[in-house]
């Protein structure tokens, strides 16, 4: 049995820090190389959920609003799921981004429902503010 060592790393200001040592076992049979994922990735899965439960649930919240605002206007399918995927990417961290302009985390829930309300194309054209000199 052989481990390969894997490693995810998080950003803190400009530094590139390791947050998490994960050794993933793979098997050798013959020439080829065979994982067992049923034994080591269900338990890394459910402690990857348990642990970022509250992160989760701001995506959710910003996902599923930005699916009511896409259906309530009546755009396609293929819109419909990429803006609820956007928005729940968008909203996995922004607890984080409060945190970095030094506004409470209380506000991430709001602040995640607003964005999926919203949209994020509308978030991001109002942050491309051009200097008008």
């Amino acid at each position: 049995m052989h481990g390969i060592v894997a490693l995810s790393f998080h950003v803190v200001g400009k530094f590139l820090l390791p947050q998490k040592i994960g050794i993933i076992f793979v098997f050798i049979q013959g020439d080829h190389f065979r994982m067992d994922p049923h034994k080591y990735l269900h338990p890394e899965l459910i402690a990857w959920l348990k642990t970022n439960r509250t992160e989760l649930g701001y995506a959710l919240a910003s996902g599923s609003m930005a699916v009511f605002r896409c259906v309530y206007r009546g755009e396609s399918f293929k819109n419909t799921c990429a803006e609820g995927c956007m928005c729940a990417l968008a909203a996995f961290g922004i607890s984080e981004v409060l945190v970095t302009m030094d506004w409470p985390s209380d506000l991430a829930f709001p602040a995640s429902v607003f964005l999926g309300y919203v949209g994020l194309a509308s978030v991001l054209r109002l942050f491309r503010l051009k200097d008008r000199f």
